[in-house]
């Protein structure tokens, strides 16, 4: 009984090792390495980072496939990085043995992909975006490499522009004018000499604000309250209506007839400013916003053809963020009908940056009613 029961212990504390797949006559003490770190580089490079491999490991047997050949490479000085250049840009798999005395440990695999050469990178991410007026040239140059470029601008021999400069920092813009929907080509060189060309068009894209949707959050003031109960919604001047056979007393937004100078502004305001009255509060004509910001390219009024023999000259102002004003037209005069029924502005507007605001002046040889049917802008949406 008692050899029974010691056999019976010595069986149960028998260590089991698994079986490796592949191995047939020795057991695989080694420690597979680990805290190995490759990241990809420019030029089809991928670097190894052995600085928080373990201590104990004294070579490492590296395996891959480049260019469908094997390669198998020995490693025994952990000190500094290793850079293997690769031929292709791709995700590469990499196999690191640790070895020891003929033993080999099991693989561990790391993924990643190499980088394409770093002029390909730039010329990748070079941005051309439209800006009324002018076009923003941007490169990233991560590396601060001395980058020679050469810009052509492809209009008609009036208004090409040619640029050429050098950088060296990290991120560089440029702005040039005036780009308005052309084709465009950049060069850039390398010190190495390496050259690439890109080429690109830039396209303006202006909206036009005419329909009620387009105008129904916007902040409205007169200083001129209407006199006429039946005709005084200020709101019909933006309501999207004109030359859908507008009567007066449809349609029109009709100044009182105090007074020589009329004035009337309006407000890009996301939301509308609520008042209780019509729209001559001292609360709409400061609002604090949130806006949409435009850059106004042209003003369309179009005006009561009967109720307009009075008015001389219109100036029109934009309103900026910190609400000071700059003149856009001075003294304009209205002076082309279009129909029986209205008489038509239509106001070209210079580039004076994006706006949160119009304000419209009228001004009137004598004292008299002005009716108008729409107000509408064209512009760049900011």
């Amino acid at each position: 009984m008692f050899v029974l029961f010691f056999s019976s212990c010595a069986k149960d504390t028998l260590q089991q090792f698994p079986e490796v797949e592949g191995v047939d006559s020795s057991i695989n003490f080694l420690r597979k390495p680990t805290g190995i770190s490759v990241t990809g580089d420019y030029d089809q490079k991928l670097v190894i980072d052995w600085s928080n491999m373990q201590k104990e490991i004294k070579e490492i047997e590296l395996r891959y496939i480049d260019d469908n050949q094997n390669q198998k490479l020995k490693v025994t000085d952990f000190s500094k990085p290793l850079v293997l250049e690769m031929k292709f840009f791709k995700e590469y798999s990499l196999e690191f043995y640790a070895v020891d005395n003929g033993l080999f440990s099991n693989p561990s695999v790391i993924r990643t992909w190499t980088k394409e050469s770093y002029l390909t990178s730039i010329m990748q991410q070079i941005q051309a975006l439209s800006i009324p007026g002018t076009t923003k040239l941007s490169f990233v140059n991560p590396l601060k490499e001395k980058i020679t470029y050469d810009f052509t601008y492809l209009g008609t021999s009036t208004d090409s522009v040619h640029l050429k400069g050098d950088f060296s920092q990290e991120q560089f813009s440029k702005l040039i004018s005036p780009i308005q929907g052309k084709q465009m080509s950049v060069t850039v060189t390398m010190p190495d000499g390496e050259k690439a060309k890109r080429s690109f068009s830039v396209e303006y894209h202006s909206k036009s604000y005419s329909a009620a949707s387009d105008k129904e959050n916007w902040t409205i003031y007169t200083d001129n309250p209407n006199s006429h109960a039946a005709n005084y919604f200020l709101e019909r001047a933006f309501d999207g209506r004109v030359g859908q056979g507008a009567t007066l007393s449809t349609y029109a937004f009709r100044t009182g007839t105090t007074g020589t100078t009329k004035n009337i502004r309006f407000f890009f305001t996301k939301d509308r400013v609520p008042s209780e009255s019509k729209f001559d509060e001292t609360s709409l004509l400061n609002p604090s916003g949130p806006f949409n910001q435009i850059l106004p390219t042209s003003l369309n009024i179009s005006f009561q053809n009967n109720f307009v023999a009075s008015l001389n000259t219109m100036t029109i102002y934009g309103i900026r963020e910190d609400k000071s004003q700059v003149i856009l037209a001075e003294n304009v005069d209205i002076n082309h009908v279009k129909t029986s029924i209205e008489k038509q502005a239509i106001v070209p507007l210079p580039n004076q940056g994006p706006l949160i605001g119009l304000h419209l002046q009228f001004n009137n040889t004598s004292a008299a009613t002005i009716a108008i049917h729409e107000i509408n802008i064209d512009g760049f949406p900011f």
